[in-house]
């Protein structure tokens, strides 16, 4: 489970963009926010919501789509990271083999 802390934290503070010059920002801005959620065969789903999610949808390659599930908003990324946009709602998520420390398959979709 420390393992999994260190990973959100680090996901965390290497999604969001270093200010090189100037004065912090306001508090009130939105803060990036990232969960984790354990598998058993060792893979680790990170979930990063907030301006660091908007940061990984806009570096992502092509233009957002919309996804024959249902699933509301617009999607970019069908693999390891995947990433929605709804409204000004950002997620992305992230799929980790923690015991390799490489990025994963996500679990299979049933849609």
């Amino acid at each position: 489970m420390k393992t999994l802390r260190i990973l959100a934290a680090l996901a965390c503070l290497a999604a969001t963009p270093a200010v090189a010059d100037g004065p912090p920002k306001p508090a009130e801005e939105p803060k990036s926010e990232a969960r984790t959620f354990p598998y058993d065969d060792g893979v680790v789903e990170l979930l990063i919501i907030g301006p660091a999610a908007r940061l990984l949808y806009d570096r992502l390659p092509g233009k957002g789509k919309t996804q024959a599930c249902g699933a509301s908003g617009l999607h970019k990324g069908d693999g390891q990271i995947t990433c929605s946009k709804e409204g000004g709602e950002y997620a992305c998520r992230v799929w980790l083999d923690a015991k390799k420390q490489t990025l994963a398959q996500p679990e299979s979709d049933d849609c």
